[in-house]
């Protein structure tokens, strides 16, 4: 916080009236006491926005993710928090892991799905190659056992 003492405090009202000679629209006080703040804004010719700057000035800024608590810390002396964004996002991800988990999501209606036409050629083909590779495994066993069968080289 800045301003808790008088020459930080008239450090600050020089800097509002440089700002404003400059040609400075519009002046943002933050983290300042509320009485500071509000002197700075009566004496200044340009809005004041204040964000910790309590309510004497010409309007308020609120970071977003302080308004929705998305900040996942403790909130700073100023913040007013408005809904528990915190919270809601936390259930969703932990319903979505659950889901994902329990392999229950995607569903069916949630995936993309062959044409039954590609769908059939696909089962056709891998019935083939299931077939050729059960032919491949007996042929490979039958050679095995020749192999066992065969008397071992004659000395």
């Amino acid at each position: 916080m800045q301003g808790r003492s008088n020459e930080a405090i008239d450090r600050l009202y020089a800097d509002a009236l440089a700002l404003e000679a400059a040609g400075a629209v519009a002046i943002v006080l933050e983290g300042i006491p509320r009485e500071v703040a509000a002197e700075i804004t009566a004496r200044s010719g340009v809005p004041t926005i204040g964000i910790g700057a309590g309510p004497g000035c010409d309007g308020q800024i609120l970071v977003f993710h302080d308004l929705f608590n998305l900040t996942f810390s403790p909130p700073t002396k100023f913040t007013r928090r408005y809904a528990d964004g915190a919270a809601f996002f936390a259930n969703a991800l932990e319903r979505y892991r659950d889901d994902v988990t329990a392999r229950t999501f995607p569903n069916d209606a949630e995936s993309y799905h062959l044409p039954r036409e590609v769908r059939e050629q696909r089962e056709a083909l891998q019935d083939r190659e299931t077939l050729e590779h059960r032919e491949a495994v007996q042929y490979c066993e039958a050679q095995q056992r020749l192999v066992e069968l065969e008397p071992i080289g004659k000395a």
